[in-house]
């Protein structure tokens, strides 16, 4: 939201929940497992427990958009303490996402943000979080 969008002030001794309508408000559900045309919305750089660098995004189907949560999806990066084979499945595993989305090679990870691919989606149920969608892999030439 843009300063000029910004929201009036609440004013807290007059406000009520009632205003808010939460009697009818349930989480959002999940996508039927299968392929969806997703767009990236949120890009970010985190550090794990471990200290190694992973690429965090969000993406929301786009033909579904307000019907389901956003898809969380986590690439790790190449690390000193990842051996080769696991470097290499995670440049193999970025290098199939830049190529879902038309992302150049050496790009910068917020060039994702707003862009389109065809992701292969699946459900995954925790005990900490409920049934949530993930991303198996992007497809290309959908």
């Amino acid at each position: 939201m843009s300063k000029e969008q910004a929201q009036p002030e609440l004013d807290l001794e007059n406000f009520s929940l009632a205003s808010l309508d939460l009697d009818d408000i349930q989480e959002l559900p999940v996508l039927d497992e299968g392929e969806y045309k997703v767009q990236c919305s949120y890009v970010d750089v985190r550090t794990s427990k471990n200290s190694n660098p992973y690429l965090f995004f969000y993406h929301v189907a786009v033909d579904h958009e307000g019907e389901c949560d956003d898809i969380r999806h986590m690439i790790m990066l190449p690390s000193e303490d990842a051996g080769l084979k696991q470097n290499r499945r995670r440049r193999l595993e970025l290098q199939q996402m830049c190529d879902a989305f038309g992302v150049a090679y050496d790009a910068n990870p917020l060039d994702f943000k707003g862009k389109e691919a065809w992701a292969d989606i699946y459900v995954e149920e925790s005990e900490d979080y409920g049934k949530q969608n993930q991303i198996r892999k992007f497809v290309t030439g959908a």
